[in-house]
Order: C-alpha cells, then structure tokens, then sequence
C-alpha cells in the first residue's frame, strides 16, 4: 500500500501529461544559439567608478553585462584598440584583423564588459559596425597630480583616455618603480611614463626618439598617450614616437665634470664619461669621498656641496659592497 502512495505521488499526473505515444513529440534542438540582450549605454556607464576599489582597481559595474557603445579610435594594438568617446574610453580586446579599422574612425561596438588586472575592456564582440573616419580625438591636457601613482578614483576616470602632460620634469627613479616605466611631474605630483610605446613600428622606446635613455632632470614639454593601468598602477602610454619627437626633451649641456654648488639640478651631460673618467670619478671608492665621489641625489637636486663627475653626469658610483644595497652605501641616494 505505502508503495502504491509513492507511485501516486510521483505518477506523470502530477507534472502535467506526457505525450502519447501515438502523439507527434518533437525534441528541444540540442545546442541551439541563446539570445543575449545589449543594452545601449556610453563608455562612461562602462567606466562608472563604483564606491570600493574592490580586488582590482575600481571594476566596473556592468562587469558581466553585454553592452553597446559608440566611439571613436585613438589608438590600435595587436590584439584591439581603444575608442572614446566625449567623456570616456575603453579597450575593445581580441580584435585581431583590424585591416578595415583606422585611427579616426566611428564605430558601434556591441559586447561583454570584463576587467583584466585591473583594467575594463570589451571582451566577446557581437557586432562591429565601422561608421567610417570621424573627428579625430586630441589629446586632453591634464596634470600629472591628476593622474598621480598607484590606483586610486581620481585616476580611474582618465582610464583609457587620451591624455597629455606638459612641462613635466623626468624624476630620480624610486626603488619601487614598475620596470620600464618613469616618473615625471609638472611640479603638483609623480605620474608614470611608460619607456616603451604603445604600437611599437620604426621607433619602439623614448630612446629611440631621444638618442639615449632618458634621463633624470630632462624636461619635457609635451608627453602624450593612452592612460592605462599596468602592474598596479596608472601609466601614460605614448602611441608611438608622434607622441614625443626631438623637440619635445630638453637636456641642459655641462661641458666637463666640475663641482656643483648646492641645489643645483642634476641633468645630463652631452658629452658622456668615458669609462676611466668614472672610475677616477670614484676617488678610489673611499667611503670617506663617496659624496665626492657619487654625491647626494634626491628628486634630481644635488644636496652635497662637492660632488663629483658622476653626479654632474646624472650617474651614481658603482657599489662598494656587492651585500649592501646600493641605496644603503654612504653617498649614495635611492636611485
């Protein structure tokens, strides 16, 4: 009897008839295509900054969502581009061929929003509809305190934009620096440049521009590039070497290695030291000389009162102590 109970409570009846066997029945296709949604938004609805950083730098909050936006491309990669609008911009990723795509052009994109260490993009294209060449996008003049090192929401809204900084100074290097990446300032706070270009062709690096690495005191008029976020921080990456020609550095000449007085910037020289002109620089590796020798530089100022050619050079010596970092040795700055 209790089985019978059983086989009446989970009789067919009790879900709804099943077919007759005498019934046509056709079967659900098996993998058939879903449908998603879009929703039409602007790239600054992509890039809404939420209240909490969260584990990246400020995701998005339509993370997850299929989205449409318009804009126009500023910039090309090998594997996507970006595209801005009035307010904002965002990667498109995993755009392979982009042989019908310029810089310039107007484009209507329809896909995922997704975050990559840190950084939106649109990821899973649906639709890419090319409207042809726009108004092409200028660069937007903003402070280097605007922007300033690490993630932080003031910096989160420039994602992806066009930016440019102007009359910057290029900074000591910080132990903490990201490789590849300098600091500069216009005199309200550090931002990152990245040394290496965005679309590397003819010139891939700022040296290629510059004819030498550039160097701490150098001043720099204009600086353009995609603001991005890499390895925990905001960085302005140039396009390519249009984004900072020969004109745009200057390198202040010293003519020899002579004693610079107090607060003097350190700049770098145009003709370089020969390797026996760094040693002798050195005097013999004393630590007793070792300001002489390499002095005190921080921020790019010179704080001994005698330094020698090394310093004028925009050098430091050569480690005494292969177990003592650099830093730590008596004359040396953090560099």
């Amino acid at each position: 009897m209790r089985g019978a109970l059983l086989l009446a409570a989970f009789a067919p009846a009790a879900f709804g008839s099943l077919p007759s066997l005498d019934e046509d029945y056709t079967a659900p296709e098996i993998g058939a295509p879903h449908t998603f949604t879009a929703t039409n938004v602007s790239i600054a609805d992509v890039q809404a900054i939420p209240a909490d950083a969260g584990f990246g730098c400020y995701d998005s909050p339509l993370k997850g969502e299929m989205v449409s936006i318009s804009g126009t491309v500023t910039a090309k990669l090998a594997n996507g581009f970006y595209i801005q609008d009035d307010t904002a911009a965002v990667f498109i990723s995993y755009i392979l061929n982009q042989d019908t795509i310029s810089i310039g052009d107007s484009l209507d994109v329809t896909g995922i929003v997704e975050e990559t260490r840190g950084m939106t993009e649109i990821i899973g294209v649906q639709e890419l509809e090319n409207n042809g060449a726009a108004t092409a996008k200028t660069a937007i003049a903003k402070s280097t305190a605007d922007v300033g090192t690490g993630c932080s929401a003031p910096a989160e809204e420039f994602e992806g934009l066009l930016l440019k900084y102007t009359n910057v100074s290029v900074l000591a290097p910080a132990n903490d620096d990201p490789i590849d990446m300098i600091r500069v300032s216009d005199g309200n706070g550090a931002a990152y440049v990245k040394k290496t270009y965005l679309t590397p062709g003819t010139t891939s690096s700022l040296a290629d521009v510059t004819g030498s690495e550039v160097m701490t005191g150098w001043v720099l008029n204009s600086v353009s590039g995609i603001l991005r976020y890499l390895d925990g921080t905001f960085v302005l990456v140039l396009r390519d070497g249009d984004d900072l020609d020969a004109t745009d550095y200057v390198a202040v000449e010293t003519t020899s290695p002579t004693v610079a007085p107090t607060g003097q910037p350190v700049t770098r020289a145009t003709n370089m030291p020969t390797t026996t002109e760094l040693e002798a620089a050195e005097h013999e590796g004393d630590d007793a000389g070792a300001a002489n020798a390499g002095g005190i530089i921080v921020g790019g100022i010179v704080a001994g009162a005698c330094v020698g050619g090394l310093a004028t050079y925009g050098y430091k010596r050569k480690s005494l102590n292969n177990d003592v970092p650099l830093s730590e040795q008596a004359g040396n700055a953090s560099l």
